[in-house]
C-alpha cells in the first residue's frame, strides 16, 4: 500500500515537472523578442548574411558572428533605417582564412529587407 502511493506520488511530481519545463521552454521562445526592432534586426541579420555572402570567393567556409553577438552591430538609426557593422572569416583564392570588416545600410518596407551601400573595409 505505502509502495503504491509512493509510486503515485511519484508519478504526479514527475508530470508536474515535465508540465512545468514545457511552460518554461514555450514562454521563452514566445518571448525571445519582446522589443519588435529586435526581431526586426534579426530580419536583417540573416538577409546580410546571404548578401555577403555572394560577395565571398569561398561563401562555404563564411563564418559570421552569431546572431547575439551582432544584435549590438545593427544599429536603428530612425524609423525603419538600420547601419550594419560586422566582419566575415571566410577563404580568399588562395585558401588563406581572412577577416573581413563590412558596413552597410538596411531599410525595412513591410517584411522586406532592402540593402544598400554594403562596401568591405579591408
Amino acid at each position: 500500500m505505502v509502495k503504491k502511493q509512493f509510486m503515485k506520488n511519484l508519478f504526479m511530481i514527475s508530470q508536474l515537472l515535465i508540465f512545468l519545463i514545457t511552460v518554461s521552454c514555450s514562454s521563452n521562445s514566445e518571448n525571445k523578442y519582446k522589443d519588435p526592432r529586435e526581431a526586426q534586426k534579426f530580419k536583417i541579420y540573416e538577409k546580410v548574411i546571404d548578401h555577403i555572402k555572394n560577395e565571398l570567393k569561398s561563401p562555404s567556409t563564411a563564418k559570421f558572428p552569431d546572431k547575439e553577438t551582432w544584435i549590438f552591430e545593427v544599429t536603428h538609426i530612425n524609423g525603419y533605417h538600420y547601419t550594419v557593422f560586422s566582419w566575415v572569416d571566410s577563404q580568399n583564392s588562395y585558401g588563406a582564412i581572412i577577416r573581413t570588416s563590412f558596413f552597410g545600410e538596411a531599410d525595412l518596407k513591410g517584411d522586406e529587407v532592402i540593402l544598400s551601400n554594403f562596401v568591405f573595409l579591408n
